[in-house]
């Protein structure tokens, strides 16, 4: 077909068929010498039935298709360059009865290249209505591959998003992928999206795997039945369900590092909300677990739940688009830190517990009996507590306790290891039971009667320390437990939360 010139508006096709060979395709493309996007508006689809469109290309259109109220089947067609939409589907509509099915296509404005911009509005299909089935279509280098609005549902099989913004983006539709792959989309440690589900959107995602992405998913809390709805979908190589909590409870995890697929040599965050996001979560507990290179470490959305032992760090360095910090909590999400690092925390509205608070005067109470101290002179020991104390006022870990106190503690009966080691158990001894203190305190000042206690994290598994994991105390229970704690102990404890 011999290029439409660049003065014709739209063409309007009330015929049935458009037909192409893979030889010899028909081609719609403006015949300006120079062509580019927008030469010429769009070949229209209105009230027709049954339309076939065959190995055909549409380039340098505003709009290259657009189907009002009509069904259709496209096989083998390139909508390529296009300004606004390579394909949309009715578009200002009331009610829909358009019916569109897309195979083995490409849709790409190539807006990667050359004047890729947000302000061109370059996107793959936007389907504002109606349905649409993609089966082995490819949707690359546009702004958003494929935009899905309130009112349609879209499927979409063994099909590729790569090099877009947003691969897939999704407000108050439904949507279908099974066996797709959706890689390289924004940048990583910038923006853009693999897959956006947003507004109540329903989606159902089945093997499928999103790699590289500037983010893996956007899944807000109104579109959260779509985590439960999906299977066998992993993002940097993680399991959907490792990622997105949503509706779970009673649950413990243990010694599991989300770093965003990092080890696994993936780049880019895995989701928008938090390397790990709960929604509708009750009682969950996080122990040993390290939070890394997200966005926003850990989401929460009126859940409860505890971390034990656990890092969060190395959030993204774009933090002009977080939220929060590394621990972002809304609907009244109440969350409990105990000896766990992080840097900032946003409350809307809910509530954070943490045991970092200082406790010095219980240590000097206790007198070091927990480390052994008996054998330090009095004014010695009352130097060393008063520096242990300073040193919980400040915040401080392990190592750099250890440093404080170095110069009030002599080797004592470890002859051989010598004070520095010493120096050490200390600290970590002490730090361990200022910090169980803190819980008791703090727990129990906010009403809760139970404790879960957590040992033998050095896994030498002592009798009485694998009894004790996982079983739950009283408050003077604990105490009680606290008390028998050898030096250099593992054990910690975590309040339960009422149900």
């Amino acid at each position: 077909m011999r290029p439409i010139a660049a003065s014709q508006s739209f063409l309007r096709f009330p015929l049935s068929h458009i037909l192409g060979t893979e030889a010899q395709p028909v081609r719609f493309a403006s015949d300006h010498p120079d062509p580019t996007r927008n030469d010429w508006d769009s070949v229209l689809l209105e009230d027709t039935r049954d339309a076939r469109i065959e190995n055909a290309t549409f380039e340098y259109a505003r709009i290259a298709l657009d189907v009002r109220n009509s069904t259709v089947r496209m096989v083998h067609v390139r909508l390529l360059e296009s300004a606004f939409a390579g394909l949309q589907v009715d578009r200002g509509l009331p009610t829909s009865q358009s019916v569109v099915v897309v195979e083995d296509s490409l849709l790409s404005a190539n807006a990667t290249t050359g004047e890729f911009g947000i302000l061109n509005e370059q996107n793959g299909a936007v389907i504002w209505r109606g349905t649409a089935r993609f089966r082995r279509c490819e949707f690359a280098e546009n702004l958003v591959g494929l935009m899905t609005l309130e009112g349609a549902t879209v499927e979409v099989e063994d099909s590729l998003f790569a090099n877009n913004w947003v691969g897939l983006f999704a407000v108050g539709a439904q949507v279908t992928m099974r066996r797709s792959e959706v890689r390289h989309n924004g940048l990583p440690g910038f923006g853009g999206v693999g897959i956006t589900l947003l507004g109540g959107s329903l989606g159902r995602v089945e093997d499928s795997r999103l790699e590289n992405n500037g983010f893996g998913l956007d899944i807000d809390y109104s579109s959260r039945a779509s985590v439960r709805l999906s299977r066998n979908v992993t993002v940097n190589g993680i399991p959907l369900e490792e990622i997105y909590y949503v509706g779970r409870a009673d649950e413990l995890m243990r010694g599991a590092r989300m770093d965003s697929g990092r080890t696994g040599g993936f780049v880019g965050n895995v989701s928008f909300q938090g390397g790990l996001t709960l929604y509708d979560s009750r009682n969950l507990t996080f122990e040993d677990l390290s939070l890394e290179y997200n966005l926003q470490n850990l989401w929460a959305e009126n859940s409860t739940f505890t971390l034990v032992n656990s890092t969060l760090r190395d959030a993204t360095v774009n933090i002009a688009l977080r939220e929060g910090g590394d621990v972002l909590l809304k609907q009244f999400s109440v969350g409990y830190f105990v000896n766990t690092i992080f840097n900032l925390i946003c409350l809307l509205p809910s509530l954070a517990i943490g045991v970092r608070d200082t406790v010095a005067e219980l240590i000097v109470r206790e007198g070091g009996r927990k480390a052994g101290l008996v054998d330090l002179r009095a004014e010695t020991r009352q130097a060393l507590l008063s520096a242990l104390a300073d040193a919980r006022e400040a915040g401080f870990g392990i190592p750099q306790t250890a440093r404080l106190i170095r110069e009030y503690v002599p080797a004592g009966r470890f002859t051989t290891a010598g004070a520095a080691y010493r120096a050490k158990l200390i600290a970590r001894t002490e730090t361990r039971w200022a910090t169980n203190v803190s819980v008791a305190q703090i727990g129990a000042a906010a009403g809760f009667e139970r404790w879960r206690a957590f040992d033998n994290r050095t896994g030498f598994g002592d009798e009485e320390c694998v009894a004790r994991d996982g079983q739950e105390f009283t408050e003077d229970e604990m105490m009680a437990e606290m008390d028998a704690e050898h030096p250099n102990g593992t054990l910690s404890f975590a309040p339960v939360p009422r149900t």
